[in-house]
Order: C-alpha cells, then structure tokens, then sequence
C-alpha cells in the first residue's frame, strides 16, 4: 500500500510531486499526468490557484492550497 498522507506542514511542494501523488492516489491512471499537470496550470491561469515561484528550474505549489482545489468535485479527484 502507497502512503499517500500530504504533510501540509509544508508549505509548498514540487509541482511533479503533486502530480505524482494525485497519479497514485488512484483517482486517475499513469498516463494522465500530463492532464493533471494541465489542470493545474489552467486553474493557475484562471485564478482557481495562486501563482507558483520557481527554484532551481523546477515549480512549487502551495500544498494546501493545491489539495484543497484537488478535492473539489468538478476536477474528478474527490470521491461521490
């Protein structure tokens, strides 16, 4: 069994792990993580989700913020 507990004492995360952990979550399959990651970037771009920053060339997002947007129902993450 994958553990899949967030530690949103953290305060922002890796884009790519994020998505990793929405993929294995199980609530869509491996071969739609790059839908996920477009999800993400069209809720940042329509003002679901705040802006990233960028370190190192890689994007972090808010944790808690991101787990919050995920779990709304319109995005298909969150259970009926």
């Amino acid at each position: 069994m994958v553990n899949l507990s967030v530690d949103t004492t953290q305060k922002f995360m890796r884009q790519t792990d994020v998505v990793d952990l929405i993929v294995r979550a199980g609530r869509t399959t491996s071969h739609e993580k790059l839908n996920v990651k477009q999800r993400i970037q069209a809720a940042r771009k329509d003002g679901y989700l705040p802006q990233t920053y960028k370190q190192n060339g890689r994007i972090w997002l808010n944790t808690k913020e991101v787990f919050q947007w995920a779990d709304k129902r319109e995005y298909g993450w969150a259970e009926a």
